[in-house]
């Protein structure tokens, strides 16, 4: 494995720890068989009540144990919360009955709309003075030195705006000021403001509010860039040392130089749930002898167009939880893409790029290395469909299998655009395209608990931030409470072993790429 190589080029806060003695790679049944060993649960927790106790206890012990800086923040701010209670409840009741009443005021309109524009006044005044108090050490930079004659006039004419609008903002003052002596109602409610505030203030929950929101800025960054190091480095050291190969026998290609791996490709789809809207890696064979689109590519760039084919999508995950998501979320994106019709109405792909909302309809131009590379629904034709049909035929069928299938065409009719409440509804999911053979998945080396990324941090966060709940889980009733609402926000579609189990059964083993001993840098440091 190259990864090594990639490393001297990273800054410090994002090097890894890698010890080129132990990494290694698993493809084909022993990566699954890995996967599978590392399953925790039979049932995915949000299924069932005594499995997920057991999950959300597990994880509770497992976030103390590690010191997790922000699942702490959030168990001193809930324990502060319930510390008191009583009087939080009282002044938020207090402040709610104020805002209330005071939007009822015929005054509502008019001192929101003065609040808003001082409060921005306000804002737009210190931004001018500090623009103008500036005083740029190096006087020969182009953009802030005092000879940059773009800078010397905003700041002439900041110097006539600014009385103009501290003269504004004092005019709003004034007349919110003598306003709100008629309005008992707003007086009211900056009185509740203030005994809320200065209560929170007092019991030392505003200070730790404001260190939760720095962990949560902090953490929010760490995750960003575990998420991208892994994605940026060993995925595309996997796919050129272990994919690469494995397509060239597929594809029969003799010459790799035309592989290239495509990053980030969003591909000017539109938005849509439970689709992925970007594509992590594509795999595509550039032919520049292919001149068959060059009549509909109207492109006045000088750079060379060159047309590209689809061999592989591969989604990146360093959580490996997240595999079955994410095979779902690509079936819909790669129909639209490979311009199969019968499987999505236009009306929910129509957007600026694709106002009709079909993908043949104009090429899709990606800049690389000075080129032009070209896509088209015959792009996407290379990847190998398979069909629900198929596969319940296919000889493989069990109790497992089965299972498998029924899910899939039960929640194929979810990210369908079909219209399912007709009889042939069934039918068509039955026949509809499903990228298997040429989706790949790069993931980490790690156990595998049956729920999602988003679901886990989520039913977590709301362990350590909500009052009914304590370190010790103690209250079965609330923990129930918080599976049905899991159940309700992120309903289970498809496990990553219920993927394992599909691919195994269709004997597309080699999908799977596990990464192990790859281990970001310590937080701390």
């Amino acid at each position: 494995m190259s990864t090594n190589k990639l490393l001297s080029s990273l800054p410090i806060s994002e090097s890894l720890k890698c010890d080129s003695s132990s990494d290694f790679i698993l493809c084909g049944k022993k990566a699954l068989l890995r996967l599978s060993s590392y399953s925790r649960f039979s049932t995915p927790p949000a299924l069932n009540a005594k499995t997920f106790l057991e999950w959300a206890q597990n994880t509770v012990t497992k976030k103390l144990q590690s010191k997790d800086k922000e699942f702490y923040e959030l168990v001193r701010v809930r324990e502060l919360k319930k510390a008191h209670l009583t009087m939080l409840t009282k002044l938020g009741d207090e402040l709610n009955h104020a805002e209330e009443t005071f939007s009822k005021s015929p005054h509502f309109n008019e001192l929101t709309q003065l609040d808003k524009e001082i409060t921005g006044g306000l804002q737009a005044i210190d931004n001018m003075r500090r623009f103008l108090l500036d005083s740029p050490s190096d006087e020969t930079n182009s953009e802030k030195g005092t000879n940059n004659p773009q800078r010397n006039e905003r700041k002439e004419r900041l110097r006539v705006l600014l009385p103009l609008k501290e003269g504004q903002v004092h005019s709003n003052i004034l007349q919110r000021d003598h306003l709100i002596q008629t309005v008992p109602e707003y007086n009211a409610l900056i009185n509740a403001k203030m005994n809320y505030e200065q209560f929170i203030e007092s019991i030392g929950l505003n200070s730790a509010m404001q260190q939760l929101n720095s962990s949560n800025k902090r953490t929010g960054r760490m995750r960003n860039i575990r998420g991208k190091t892994f994605e940026e480095i060993v995925a595309v050291d996997v796919l050129q040392d272990h994919l690469f190969p494995q397509l060239q026998i597929t594809h029969n290609l003799t010459d790799p130089v035309h592989l290239i791996v495509l990053r980030n490709m969003k591909m000017a789809m539109a938005a849509s749930k439970g689709v992925s809207a970007e594509l992590d890696c594509l795999v595509v064979q550039r032919d520049p002898s292919h001149h068959d689109w060059a009549r509909k590519a109207l492109d006045k760039s000088s750079k060379p167009l060159v047309f590209c084919r689809v061999l592989a999508a591969v989604e990146v995950k360093r959580n490996p939880d997240d595999l079955g998501e994410a095979f779902l979320s690509y079936q819909k994106a790669l129909n639209w893409l490979a311009g199969h019709e019968q499987t999505y109405d236009p009306l929910t792909w129509m957007n600026r790029a694709y106002p009709t909302g079909h993908f043949k309809d104009r090429p899709f131009i990606h800049d690389h290395d000075g080129e032009r590379l070209v896509f088209t629904p015959e792009s996407f034709s290379s990847l190998r469909t398979r069909s629900l049909s198929d596969m319940d035929n296919s000889g493989h069928s069990n109790a497992t299998t089965d299972r498998i299938l029924k899910l899939l065409s039960r929640e194929l009719c979810q990210v369908s655009d079909l219209d399912l409440t007709k009889d042939s509804g069934e039918v068509a999911v039955q026949d509809m395209p499903l990228f298997v053979d040429d989706l790949y998945f790069v993931t980490k080396d790690g156990s595998v608990e049956g729920i999602h990324s988003k679901a886990s941090c989520w039913a977590t966060n709301k362990i350590a931030s909500e009052v009914e709940f304590d370190s010790e889980l103690s209250d079965p009733e609330a923990v129930e409470a918080l599976r049905l609402r899991l159940n309700d926000k992120y309903p289970h579609r498809m496990s990553t072993m219920d993927l394992l189990s599909l691919y195994s059964a269709l004997d597309a083993h080699q999908q799977i790429l596990l990464v192990g001993n790859f281990a970001p840098c310590d937080d701390s440091s």
